[in-house]
């Protein structure tokens, strides 16, 4: 017996021609469905009959290498067939010159299981597995327009509905390209045979290989069992096909055929060779029109080798064309998974799009695709799942993209630009709060900073104009060269030995004349009640200043106070100097804080001022005002200094943002020296590094995230 593979290869029609025996017709089975994962070779169902003579009548030597590869197809008939184990569908097909017998066997990844484990575990796709199944329907309606009878080979007894399915793409099919093949086989085959396309109508069989019976020892009671299973499969299979249009009275128009008064549907194999295989291989025919068609005649042709062949050259390579019907009419699971998936589009869309603003940020973005999806996963079904979701994700992606987008440029607060998606350097978070000018006598409105110049310079420098302009202002050290190269504005101890900055993010003001009532505190806006009370420290003076201040005015319970209280101790020439540590808050709440975890309230005397400085001063506080109840905090934007006439202070402060950060922020590297009078030192309102801003704290209940460190205010004469 020979084998040979669809589509012939000039090799194999010239083999096919010298086995030819032109004054003969052969009769062709196809054999389709299952096999397990022994082998591909559906015939290897019919070894059963290895031991009845009929088997052999129809089967060449066994000693016959050709007899192995029809046993077992996992061996190569050459190296050409190599590839069996890893292709889609293919179709073989055997020649049995001695009973005039050919037999097509169609394997294909869905349905054999050896070849399927192969492509699973070599990582095969659903995609790929679809576009097998493909490759099947072309195969089958190649296999069914070149047979006389079609073997379904089943392991169990059943029938599965999906054949039906099956069926019917295939006739879609078949209908589409009959034309294409009629003309294929113009100048090859007779006139009836290239009118209807095939030999005839083929015959449908059912071949389970074992029944779900209980095993008996009584072989008549097996088979009366085995017919009556045999019959109830029939009516089943018969109604299903009926029903669904498969089968019909006239033959001719249908894919497929049973026997009127024979059964179709077989549990042993003999039997099946008895009804069918062995008349037709003596050359009887078969009509299966019913009805009001019975006595129609049908077209029914016993070809000869060489003419089998060439036609069916000529309709495989028809059929293995780009046809763009064949997604379509194949995959019906895909087809109605696209459909399905589309239709859960829309939904989805607008779950993604209700209620948005009319700009959002990428997070809300990404927050609205993931309700999207869910949506669209709890409508979706089917192979194109991933497919629709992905059309989704760019549905959404582009709504967002097309003028929805925020600019989301974060601010050095941390809070992000709420203007529409701009390539400008001028933005907003919309964001506004409330701050003191530089000597914290005025608040103003000023908007959230997008850098260092504005929220450290920019701010204060305008504020001025409506307050402190007047005022004494001490000039920090800067670089004028502002072409020279690009800093950071800010000096720090990660700063090049000689760098200056091109503005100063700190500022000192001094007032010559103001009042500093210790038992009322100081009169400035939005203080907490009984926080606005500076702390005292004992300074020297020198005598002679000590002297010209006999003519100040002595503090007394009926004595109005003068420019400056002063307490003189001519004894041993020692005055009282103030300090405060001032924190504010967006909101504009200012307090001054006592101690590294306490506020003022109201006057402390005694060396109060002296433990204060000894101490590291926190550079956040949670502020007493309160929205939503949520706490947020106040930041160290001030340190106010009363300096009595006569004495000077050493300034030096020192701020370390973040604990863990070894990095000190400071205004110059030289101690400042303040002598009498009210000085204002304003601190910065954003820290930042080269690696970028320091952000101010969400959270400082874990201990103080940045730090004002001990020491920065003494007396110069001690």
């Amino acid at each position: 017996m020979k084998r040979f593979r669809f589509p012939f290869s000039d090799d194999d029609l010239t083999s096919l021609s010298e086995l030819a025996d032109n004054s003969s017709g052969y009769s062709v089975i196809g054999l389709f469905g299952c096999s397990s994962t022994k082998g591909l070779n559906k015939l290897l169902a019919l070894r059963q009959l290895s031991s009845s003579q009929v088997f052999v009548d129809y089967t060449i030597n066994s000693s016959s290498s050709d007899n192995d590869s029809f046993f077992n197809s996992s061996k190569p008939v050459s190296a050409s067939d190599s590839s069996t184990d890893i292709a889609g569908a293919f179709v073989d097909v055997y020649i049995d010159k001695t009973c005039l017998l050919i037999y097509l066997n169609l394997v294909c990844s869905i349905y054999d299981t050896k070849l399927l484990v192969k492509k699973l575990a070599a990582g095969a796709s659903l995609q790929s597995l679809n576009d097998d199944e493909s490759e099947h329907v072309k195969s089958f309606l190649a296999m069914a327009l070149l047979s006389h009878i079609l073997v379904l080979v089943q392991p169990t007894a059943n029938f599965c509905p999906r054949n039906v399915r099956f069926f019917r793409a295939v006739d879609s099919l078949r209908h589409k390209l009959q034309g294409n093949i009629s003309s294929g086989l113009e100048g090859i085959c007779s006139d009836a045979w290239k009118r209807s396309g095939r030999l005839c109508t083929p015959r449908l069989i059912l071949f389970c290989q074992n029944s779900s019976l209980a095993p008996t020892d009584d072989s008549r009671s097996r088979h009366a069992l085995n017919k009556k299973l045999q019959s109830a499969i029939e009516y089943e299979i018969y109604a299903l096909l009926r029903k669904s249009w498969v089968l019909q009275d006239h033959a001719a128009a249908a894919l497929l055929s049973v026997p009127a008064k024979l059964s179709f549907v077989y549990l042993e194999a003999s039997a099946l060779w008895n009804d069918h295989i062995k008349p037709l291989a003596s050359g009887a025919t078969f009509n299966d029109n019913s009805g009001r068609f019975a006595a129609e005649p049908v077209t029914f042709i016993h070809p000869q080798l060489s003419t089998w062949a060439f036609a069916a050259q000529r309709i495989v390579n028809v059929i293995s064309g780009k046809h763009r019907i064949i997604d379509y009419l194949v995959d019906v699971a895909s087809r109605w998974s696209d459909a399905r998936c589309n239709a859960a589009l829309p939904a989805a869309r607008r779950a993604y799009q209700e209620g948005l603003p009319s700009h959002y940020t990428a997070e809300t973005h990404r927050a609205r695709l993931r309700i999207a999806m869910q949506v669209y996963k709890q409508l979706a079904r089917g192979s194109a799942t991933e497919k629709y979701a992905s059309q989704l994700t760019a549905i959404c992606e582009s709504h967002w993209r097309g003028n929805r987008r925020l600019c989301e440029t974060s601010s050095l607060s941390g809070h992000r630009c709420l203007l529409p998606w701009h390539d400008s350097t001028s933005h907003s978070s919309k964001r506004r709060c409330t701050h003191s000018c530089n000597c914290g006598a005025r608040q103003l409105t000023r908007e959230d900073p997008f850098n260092i110049k504005d929220a450290n310079f920019v701010f204060y420098n305008e504020a001025e104009t409506k307050c402190c302009q007047s005022l004494f202002h001490y000039v920090f050290p800067l670089n004028e060269n502002v072409d020279n190269e690009i800093d950071n504005g800010m000096m720090n101890t990660e700063s090049a030995s000689g760098w200056r900055p091109h503005f100063q993010s700190w500022s000192l003001v001094k007032f010559s004349n103001v009042t500093y009532d210790y038992s009322n505190g100081l009169d400035l806006p939005a203080f907490i009640h009984g926080t606005n009370f500076l702390l005292p420290l004992d300074v020297r003076i020198s005598t002679t200043d000590a002297e010209d201040q006999e003519a100040w005015p002595q503090l007394g319970p009926s004595q109005p106070l003068s420019d400056f209280t002063l307490t003189l101790n001519s004894k041993v020439n020692v005055a009282t100097a103030y300090f405060g540590i001032e924190y504010e808050c967006y909101k504009g709440t200012r307090f001054f804080m006592s101690g590294p975890d306490s506020l003022m309230k109201g006057h402390i005397g005694g060396d109060s001022g002296v433990r204060c400085l000894s101490e590291n001063m926190p550079l956040y506080w949670p502020c007493t005002c309160r929205i939503n109840k949520s706490t947020h905090y106040a930041q160290l934007l001030r340190i106010h200094v009363f300096c009595p006439v006569g004495a000077s202070l050493s300034l030096r402060p020192r701020v370390k943002p973040l604990a863990t950060c070894g990095t000190h922020f400071f205004p110059q590297t030289e101690t400042i020296e303040l002598t009498g009078g009210y000085w204002v030192l304003r601190l910065p309102y954003i820290y930042e590094t080269g690696r970028g801003p320091i952000l101010p704290p969400k959270d400082t209940t874990q201990g103080p995230i940045g730090i004002l460190l001990q020491g920065f205010l003494h007396d110069s004469k001690n």
